[in-house]
């Protein structure tokens, strides 16, 4: 991710603005190491810039829970907030010339949402579908191309991904497909129930070492379950011995469901990844999870 290494820091006096960037307010944090959050607004994306110590020094970046795309916004808020606050910069890996791309904005104020956008009806009456960390977008894609009358929310936290998907949008004109940088465990809270046709979660981070974090839980099953359409599915495609394993137990511990386990099925559209992994022969598991009740609003 972008950013700026400097060997010291002094808080600028704040509201201010530099080259089109407004920094409204700054925070300082002393309980454990003195860094900084900054309010910061650019072309009406809302965010924080962070400052933290790093190597000897301070370290200017995005504060990754807020930060929007495309990524030429991080540069420009980096490199104004830098300028304003007159530090010597150490290294920095944003370029020169900060480049905008006329295609990816456009696409991105379309397609890409904040979780506000959520907060309404924001299927117009459409049927819903669902993919947890889309990566390339190729399976993503695919759907909402065969699909034109289907609703599809892509969700990635990885911006090289979000912003690979959103130029795909603007080149194929794709009309029916919405992106989210957002935690889905969360974002499943958001959606009303009986209202998604299908959630796919393919190829997870298996977290081995920190499972907390694995997407499937106890809690995102439930949360599956009432927003499920009867006769919804919740699909789930792995690699990861474990984390099939891991699954398959967190999925029959739901206390009404009805699975479908398949093992190594060409599916109609595969990643790069598992065209990588069929070559090595490593398996792919599939676990479907079917709708099977009306949940209350």
């Amino acid at each position: 991710m972008p950013h700026i290494h400097t060997k010291s820091f002094t808080a600028p006096q704040l509201p201010a603005e530099a080259d089109g960037v407004t920094f409204h307010k700054i925070f300082k944090n002393d309980y454990a190491t003195p860094d900084y959050i900054v309010d910061t607004t650019i072309d009406n994306k809302k965010f924080f810039t962070w400052v933290k110590p790093s190597d000897g020094g301070f370290l200017i970046k995005a504060e990754k829970a807020t930060r929007p795309s495309p990524n030429y916004y991080l540069q420009m808020a980096i490199n104004a907030f830098a300028k304003l606050s007159n530090v010597t910069i150490e290294h920095t890996n944003i370029p020169e010339v900060i480049k905008k791309n006329v295609h990816l904005e456009a696409a991105s104020d379309s397609a890409l949402k904040t979780i506000d956008y959520f907060l309404g009806d924001f299927s117009q009456g459409r049927e819903i579908a669902i993919e947890v960390g889309f990566g390339s977008g190729r399976h993503l894609i695919y759907q909402a191309l065969q699909n034109p009358d289907v609703l599809y929310v892509g969700i990635e936290i990885h911006k090289p991904s979000i912003e690979q998907v959103i130029k795909q949008i603007a080149i194929q004109k794709i009309e029916n497909l919405l992106l989210l940088d957002y935690d889905a465990r969360i974002f499943l809270e958001f959606v009303p129930s009986n209202s998604v046709k299908q959630i796919f979660v393919h190829f997870p981070v298996p977290w081995d070492k920190k499972p907390s974090r694995r997407v499937i839980s106890h809690s995102f099953i439930e949360e599956s379950v009432r927003v499920l359409k009867p006769e919804g599915t919740l699909e789930l495609r792995t690699d990861s011995e474990n984390y099939f394993a891991y699954s398959l137990s967190t999925f029959l511990d739901a206390r009404q469901t009805q699975i479908t386990v398949k093992k190594n099925l060409d599916a109609p559209i595969t990643s790069k990844y598992e065209d990588r992994w069929r070559k090595m022969e490593k398996n792919i598991y599939d676990i479907h999870m079917l709708g099977r009740e009306t949940s209350p609003e």
